[in-house]
């Protein structure tokens, strides 16, 4: 080969190679570097747009850009976690988008309504998009309106006990106690427990927390009688017939009433309960009488009261209602009224057996009559006669301690 060839051969490879040397790539720390100085020097939407192409995150150092290059970015970010939602903000916060036109902030929002609580005064179009992609957010709007308030109220939902606090925490912003009329309708009917909440609630408000969950009434100080006979007809199955049946405020309608209101009712309130039933005892209702009766001996809901149980159980008796007269001789006999218990056991009948047994403690412990073991003798031996193992036992006693009493 000729020798001037190799040699120009030569040559050239060493300037490429040189060359090559000359046109290293920079790092991507030098390309960062390169991009932000081009990024704040780009004075045109073309000269943004060819770089927001390459990295949209460089809008950050840009100066002077509008809507058209703004809403490429948004468009072109994805929102798939908190991280990239954050992101997101500080992209917005970067363009300032307090002071953006209506189209971009809506813009924003759509894509991450998180970016209300970076703009000032939001118009209501603004607002009411964020609030439909996300309800919790109303809570850092201020003054929101009416209509703000039902579209939030209305968008959420409620599927778990989470929800359900979510909700709670939304009203408590609303100050829901001070909220219109409307707006308590609105959260009651989605979450009738907000009616705990309200102070003071109207009529209606009443009713519509009853209808939804009956339990709400025993928030509600002294309920009317047709808010109370509203919650038993739309939450007792087993009772609505009998009401539907009956004239209201009828001996018979109000003792089912306090049925209803029971402890084996279907909505359980001892107040209520008692209320009904007094109602009906005052009519002369012997069962009305006989449950209050029971009410009274046992303290459900009221204080226990012996004699007034006694009172009751006897008038009960009146109408031959089974056990209430021998019912009443207990309540006397606990009240420590043994002379009444006493006269009640004599005039006993239906359980005469047990009667003649209690006849028999009376005379041997002197309480309510005379002192008179050879009279407790011959009561007892009656009831042992008719078959009673009490009797027996208490005549057993007797005749173990006082001997001489049984001949």
């Amino acid at each position: 080969m000729n020798l001037k060839l190799v040699v120009s051969i030569l040559l050239l490879l060493s300037i490429g190679l040189l060359t090559i040397g000359c046109s290293k790539k920079p790092t991507p720390y030098q390309q960062d570097n390169i991009d932000r100085k081009a990024a704040r020097k780009a004075s045109t939407e073309k000269e943004q747009m060819a770089l927001l192409y390459r990295n949209y995150g460089l809008i950050r150092y840009m100066n002077n850009v509008n809507d058209n290059v703004k809403m490429y970015v948004i468009n072109k970010v994805t929102i798939y976690g908190k991280e990239s939602k954050s992101e997101f903000n500080g992209l917005c916060n970067s363009f300032d988008i307090s002071n953006s036109s209506e189209a971009i902030q809506l813009a924003a929002v759509n894509k991450n309504p998180e970016v209300i609580n970076f703009i000032n005064n939001p118009s209501d179009k603004v607002q009411m998009t964020a609030i439909r992609k996300d309800p919790t957010l109303i809570k850092h709007l201020e003054n929101p309106s009416e209509k703000l308030q039902l579209v939030t109220i209305n968008s959420m939902k409620i599927s778990d006990k989470e929800s359900e606090w979510q909700f709670y925490q939304m009203c408590d912003s609303l100050d829901i106690s001070n909220s219109s009329e409307i707006i308590q309708l609105a959260a009651i009917n989605k979450l009738p427990e907000v009616f705990t909440n309200i102070k003071n609630p109207s009529k209606k408000l009443q009713l519509a927390a009853i209808k939804k969950n009956a339990n709400t009434l025993k928030y509600i100080n002294n309920p009317s009688e047709d808010i109370q006979i509203i919650a038993i007809k739309n939450n007792c199955s087993d009772y609505i017939d009998i009401l539907n049946a009956e004239k209201e405020n009828s001996p018979r309608f109000n003792y089912t009433m306090g049925r209803a209101f029971n402890k084996d009712g279907c909505i359980i309130n001892p107040k209520l309960s008692i209320y009904w039933y007094d109602k009906a005892a005052n009519q002369g209702y012997p069962d009305a009488q006989y449950a209050l009766a029971v009410i009274y001996s046992k303290g459900d809901g009221v204080a226990i009261d012996y004699l007034k149980a006694a009172h009751l159980f006897e008038e009960a008796a009146k109408d031959n209602i089974l056990g209430a007269h021998i019912n009443a001789c207990y309540m006397y006999e606990d009240a420590k009224a043994y002379t009444e218990a006493f006269q009640c056991y004599q005039e006993e009948t239906s359980n005469r057996t047990e009667a003649l047994n209690n006849l028999g403690t009376c005379y041997a412990t002197g309480k309510g009559v005379k002192l008179n073991k050879p009279k407790a003798y011959q009561y007892y031996l009656q009831a042992v006669k008719e078959g009673s193992v009490e009797a027996q036992q208490n005549l057993d006693l007797l005749c173990k301690k006082s001997s001489w009493a049984c001949k």
